[in-house]
């Protein structure tokens, strides 16, 4: 095997070993009886643990996985993610006809923003900005660094969405694309994943008030 199929092999066999242990975490906070709504803390807090745990497996730095702070892009992140988010949510919203999302989401709305702008933003962008790309670009791999942890990303929208109409899935998995690339570049760029982390707040920020607006 080569080097590049084995870093390759190497990043994906971390992805799948995620999504199946983090399908184990949400059976067991049914299971415990958990009320639904905190699912998505349950397995984004699942995200963070994973990450860090396997950092310390591969006896890496958290610094050399994203984990230090930086001032450097982060207006520029944020302004150039608040750009493509705002046509790319309006465009959702008029194509997908009123139609809503088949997403289990929080009653509570105090919940609902801290998961949407802080939750899920750190712990999503540890996993695939942080161990995920972090790991290729330690290997050398800048151009799959991004692309992949953003086609990763994308993917795993298609779990939740997957009832959702052929336009509103096709939207969503356009929007996580483009996000993960964005945060894929600043992180790359800047060592670190403060830049990624807004840039991710930013595209949910959007999408939360299109659902406000249109509720």
């Amino acid at each position: 095997m080569s080097s590049a199929a084995r870093d390759l092999a190497e990043t994906l066999a971390m992805f799948v070993a995620a999504l199946l242990l983090g399908a184990a975490v949400i059976s067991l906070a049914a299971a415990l009886g958990l009320d639904p709504q905190y699912y998505g803390a349950a397995s984004q807090a699942f995200f963070l643990a994973y990450t860090l745990l396997l950092i310390r497996a591969l006896k890496g730095r958290p610094r050399d996985y994203g984990f230090t702070m930086t001032r450097e892009r982060i207006i520029e992140a944020l302004l150039v993610s608040l750009a493509v988010s705002t046509p790319l949510t309006y465009a959702a919203t008029i194509l997908a006809g009123g139609e809503k999302t088949p997403v289990e989401l929080p009653e509570n709305p105090l919940l609902m923003l801290a998961l949407t702008l802080a939750v899920a933003p750190i712990c999503e962008e540890a996993f695939f900005r942080g161990l995920l790309e972090g790991h290729l670009l330690l290997k050398g791999r800048r151009r799959l660094a991004i692309a992949l942890p953003a086609a990763l990303f994308s993917l795993t929208h298609a779990i939740p969405f997957s009832q959702a109409s052929p336009q509103l899935l096709l939207l969503v998995l356009l929007t996580a694309l483009v996000l993960g690339l964005i945060a894929g570049y600043y992180r790359a760029e800047t060592s670190s994943l403060t830049p990624s982390i807004i840039a991710h707040a930013a595209f949910n920020l959007t999408g939360y008030l299109a659902a406000l607006l249109t509720a």
